[in-house]
């Protein structure tokens, strides 16, 4: 008999058991699989984006790969080919002679595409040197090209979707490159399903208006206090448990919307309360003791994340140019708290509160909105990873994109942060 776990039932992983399909988002997920459209999901960290995904998509039988800040293109378009069985023409030396150590080591080279089974050995220790060889076609091809890449997926016919995660990881510069490719790749039949932390609608048509058509975008957001409900009906009969009314309305409070938050304050309650696996007889969690154990537990844990990030993009100003705002920036989101900024704060009300800042008025709005605008350059360069906070240029919004920053600016003392900040980076402008 298989034991169900609290962690199985609740939490943050693609494959939780407490799923609920919103007919908002699965539908239009759906329907997207079945039309010829690149796929982009997106919306802020911890929002169900990867579990959406997997719901439908099983990882184990697409090209999955997962970004990182040192991720180029190449790396991306090497991978694929790798896992669609198109193997790369590697350069390599091996020993001559006998009573040799072979040691073949192997480097990617870019210009040849090998099919076939290529019986190549490496870190073989041998008395006599061994000689194998197999029978591949060799066909030149740029890798850096859309076109040729989607003619090897089709030499080995390739029916796999490609899964790209942490697309939010890939530099500006590489983001706008690709959605050229995207655009090729769509014409090509190459489908991609692409997972990002941001918030605003046409971020790739942003790059390359002739994705208009191309592309299907599925935000993951908003969660509704009804999905939560959902959640919480499947995890207690999994269970065998109930959460008192206190307990849920406590954890839907605190999670400001965000179903990964949520999910992982519903565990931490379980396992609080020593329910670690399906209990033999039904129980009733109704103490909110074991909640605030988990508050005091995630305060502390986002606040150290958050307070390193904030203190990075506030260090980040200088005397001069746009950079020298965002240490007023950080100081406005301080002083406002959650209340500031849990429906975003408009371009207008930060020029305004810098005004009132500032040493001088020598400085205008489109200033403080290119400024904004490069928030997300700041964060990257300095390995903030995802993302907290995004400027959509479109609403002239600062929000929030990491949800647990809304946890951590509710449940802290923010006033004693902004004196330490004041005291290490207090530039003025």
């Amino acid at each position: 008999m298989t034991i169900v776990k609290s962690s199985d039932v609740f939490g943050i992983h693609k494959d939780v058991k407490t799923y609920v399909a919103r007919d908002h988002v699965d539908k239009l997920f759906k329907m997207a699989l079945h039309s010829e459209k690149q796929i982009l999901v997106y919306g802020a960290s911890k929002q169900g984006k990867t579990a959406l995904v997997s719901k439908y998509c099983g990882y184990s039988e697409h090209i999955v790969y997962q970004l990182t800040p040192e991720t180029e293109l190449i790396d991306i378009y090497q991978h694929v080919l790798r896992e669609a069985g198109v193997k790369v023409r590697t350069e390599y030396s091996e020993g001559s002679g006998t009573s040799s150590s072979l040691k073949l080591r192997a480097k990617i080279s870019a210009s040849f595409a090998i099919f076939g089974k290529a019986s190549v050995q490496s870190d073989i220790a041998s008395t006599e040197k061994q000689n194998e060889s197999s029978k591949f076609e060799e066909i030149p091809f740029n890798i850096n090209q859309p076109q040729d890449i989607s003619s090897l997926l089709k030499k080995v016919n390739n029916k796999k979707l490609v899964i790209l995660e942490n697309f939010h990881y890939l530099t500006y510069e590489n983001q706008k490159r690709f959605a050229f490719d995207l655009r090729a790749f769509q014409e090509l039949g190459v489908r991609f399903i692409i997972l990002g932390v941001w918030r605003e609608r046409n971020r790739m048509l942003q790059f390359n208006g002739d994705l208009l058509d191309r592309i299907q975008e599925i935000p993951v957001e908003p969660w509704d206090i009804e999905d939560f409900r959902k959640i919480v009906d499947k995890g207690e009969e999994l269970l065998n448990i109930t959460f008192s009314d206190e307990l849920y309305k406590k954890c839907c409070d605190l999670s400001f919307s965000s179903v990964g938050v949520f999910q992982d304050l519903l565990l931490g309650v379980c396992l609080s309360s020593d329910v670690f696996t399906k209990q033999n007889e039904y129980r009733l969690l109704y103490e909110t003791d074991s909640l605030n154990i988990v508050i005091n537990e995630k305060t502390n844990i986002y606040g150290d994340r958050h307070k390193r990030a904030l203190e990075a993009i506030a260090s980040s100003s200088k005397n001069s140019g746009y950079e020298k705002f965002y240490y007023s920036i950080v100081d406005i989101i301080l002083e406002g708290g959650y209340d500031k900024i849990a429906h975003g704060i408009h371009l207008n009300v930060i020029f305004e509160d810098l005004k009132k800042k500032a040493k001088s008025n020598n400085f205008k709005i489109r200033m403080v909105k290119n400024s904004l605008a490069s928030l997300h350059k700041v964060q990257a360069s300095k390995n903030i990873m995802p993302p907290i906070l995004y400027f959509d240029e479109n609403s002239e919004l600062l929000s929030i994109s990491d949800s647990t920053l809304y946890f951590y600016l509710k449940n802290s003392n923010l006033s004693q942060f902004r004196e330490q900040l004041k005291n290490s980076c207090g530039n003025k402008i």
